[in-house]
């Protein structure tokens, strides 16, 4: 992406949702795909192409900040999205989001979550009623080994079991890698180690923003400074406008 996508997008998601903000960057990398599309696609689908994306806008190399969750120290460590990329296994590729599984006395045939159950679940207000909610979605039928038929809302606390969850999840995450990115951490001032989940929507929305923001006051500098407008400005390769800022504020 340019400059000049970077603020549209910027501008337009400003007041939009997490999952709708990832959707816009990818409606203007995949401009033949329709809104309804990007939105049916798996969670790890959309997240590959958003790292895709993001390798192409700002390079392999992820940098990122955190905190020690033990000591406090604050934490820098550089990624390569190389490492971050889990391909689906190849039978998921085909499956077109649907599968079947057997958990045990009960047959379940589901789908995986896409962008359009994520924005559902953003409303609950607690885990539990999140959980139930994207099972409701998710699931598309439950059958008990004599064929007959559970509706999953009604019967719910019935099949809907902590075992029946977890094997589910743990299904799910295998025919979807992508969609959960675990990282490994460990502070070099006190060797704790960690895990925390790594999400490429809103690590990038905020690059985006971080971008948006620089560009927006070199703008500023050189307006005021040479009477440019901003489409001349952005129309500058990176390394002239970079020259002329640095004349501007010698």
């Amino acid at each position: 992406m340019i400059d000049n996508d970077v603020l549209n997008l910027r501008e337009m998601g400003i007041h939009h949702s997490p999952v709708e903000q990832a959707l816009m960057i990818l409606s203007k990398a995949y401009p033949d795909m329709t809104w309804e599309q990007l939105e049916a696609l798996s969670i790890g689908e959309r997240d590959a192409r958003l790292l895709a994306v993001r390798e192409q806008t700002f390079g392999t190399t992820l940098n990122i900040f955190t905190t020690c969750p033990k000591c406090r120290q604050a934490l820098e460590l550089s990624l390569s999205t190389v490492n971050l990329r889990s391909p689906p296994p190849a039978e998921a590729k085909d499956s077109g989001h649907k599968f079947s599984m057997r958990i045990d006395d009960v047959k379940v045939r589901y789908r995986l979550p896409d962008s359009t159950d994520l924005e559902a679940i953003s409303a609950c207000m607690d885990l539990d009623q999140a959980r139930k909610l994207l099972l409701d979605r998710c699931v598309l039928e439950i059958h008990d080994i004599e064929g007959k038929s559970h509706q999953p809302i009604t019967k719910y606390e019935e099949i809907y079991s902590p075992d029946f969850v977890t094997a589910l999840a743990r299904q799910m995450a295998e025919q979807d890698p992508q969609a959960e990115v675990i990282l490994n951490l460990k502070c070099a001032e006190c060797e704790n180690e960690w895990q925390a989940l790594f999400d490429i929507a809103s690590f990038f929305w905020t690059e985006l923003e971080t971008h948006a923001k620089r560009v927006l006051s070199e703008i500023y500098i050189l307006a005021r400074t040479y009477h440019w407008r901003e489409q001349d400005i952005l129309a500058l390769t990176p390394a002239r406008r970079k020259w002329y800022l640095e004349i501007a504020t010698a």
